[in-house]
């Protein structure tokens, strides 16, 4: 009864949901970056007068024919506080990844392609769009120009090569161990098939923030490779291991499932009992509290072995790379959380499920 009246609440809350975004009316938690929630009505935005200011300058820099590298350089040289540690010195609460503290090129482009700055709203998972909801900070005219101007330089970036676009397995995952920014991969001079990593730190942020950290692809490759040996090397019997207490959480979930089914028909006998005046709510409530505490058993016994699972698949495909080199990339993409480049081109690894990595 308690989980159908939380879906049928469910249900109720998502149809008012929609009627407001039908209605222009704004229904996201947080106010997006250039405005707030009036203290009127919290589904209408109006401009939060200094984080407008920057959008305005955004817009109009990027007007200018200025490239978004350059204004998320001026942004961080000025100091200007990103989006996100603008919002929570203004008084956000809750566990909000900072990221660096820095501009990037993909938080400027995603300001520059959103309606919200027209005074329109684009809400919903269709994407129900309702324009003149809200006081715009730009006009159309020039967030017209600036999406002419984006799509035109994604059609001319896209044709300096003719050669497809290799998939990056490592996106996002190269760190600089100077400044600790995410470093860019670009492609070797000439036609020559090979890719490094930079940091662009300082294109950001201006010369002198960081000393420049830069390897090649295949070196980051090379370093996976090896530590994959190591920990493979390090963990001969973890295949048994793994199957094994795969095994014996697998029996105690079967258990736990069928005394859980067990109390529920003790339950319903129960709660007969307890219509017809026979047993009290204690009994009643005995059972249930019973019943939940064999559930979040289970779900923990369950949850150790997805976890175990995960690792068996991540020590499987480690023993496989040693094989075959190729599956390097699919084991970077799959499970490496990230690599930290220092000096030298010495290289730390780390994997998202390290247990399996212990040397």
């Amino acid at each position: 009864m308690d989980e159908q009246y939380a879906i049928d609440i469910s249900k109720k809350t998502q149809y008012v949901l929609n009627n407001y975004i039908k209605d222009g009316k704004f229904v996201a938690p947080r106010a997006p970056y250039g405005y707030n929630k009036s203290e009127n009505d919290c589904h209408v935005l109006v401009p939060d007068i200094e984080a407008a200011a920057v959008i305005k300058e955004i817009f109009r820099m990027a007007s200018q024919k200025i490239s978004t590298n350059e204004i998320v350089r001026r942004l961080n040289a000025a100091g200007i506080p990103t989006p996100i540690n603008y919002a929570i010195a203004h008084g956000l609460e809750g566990n909000y990844s900072k990221g660096n503290g820095l501009w990037s090129s993909r938080t400027v482009k995603d300001i520059l392609t959103n309606r919200v700055y027209v005074g329109d709203l684009e809400q919903g998972k269709d994407k129900y769009l309702v324009q003149n909801t809200h006081e715009p900070l730009v006009s159309r005219d020039i967030f017209d120009d600036v999406q002419k101007l984006i799509v035109a330089n994604t059609v001319a970036g896209s044709s300096k090569t003719n050669t497809p676009r290799q998939d990056n397995v490592l996106r996002g995952k190269v760190i600089c161990g100077c400044c600790g920014g995410k470093m860019q991969r670009r492609k070797g001079s000439g036609n020559a098939d090979w890719h490094f990593f930079t940091c662009i730190s300082n294109n950001r942020m201006g010369t002198g923030h960081c000393t420049g950290m830069y390897i090649r692809e295949s070196d980051i490759m090379d370093a996976i490779f090896r530590e994959v040996r190591a920990c493979v090397q390090a963990n001969t019997n973890a295949a048994s291991t793994y199957k094994n207490e795969i095994a014996s959480l697998t029996a105690k979930a079967k258990q736990l499932d069928s005394k859980i089914n067990q109390l529920m028909e003790t339950n319903k006998g129960r709660y007969e009992d307890f219509v017809m005046g026979i047993a009290d709510k204690d009994d009643l409530q005995q059972c249930r509290n019973e019943r939940e505490a064999l559930q979040a058993e289970l779900q923990n016994i369950n949850s150790r072995i997805a976890v175990l699972d995960r690792k068996n698949q991540q020590y499987q495909l480690f023993c496989e790379a040693l094989n075959n080199k190729e599956r390097i990339g699919q084991l970077a993409a799959d499970h490496l959380q990230n690599v930290t480049v220092f000096t030298g081109g010495r290289v730390d690894i780390q994997f998202l499920i390290e247990a399996v990595c212990e040397k």
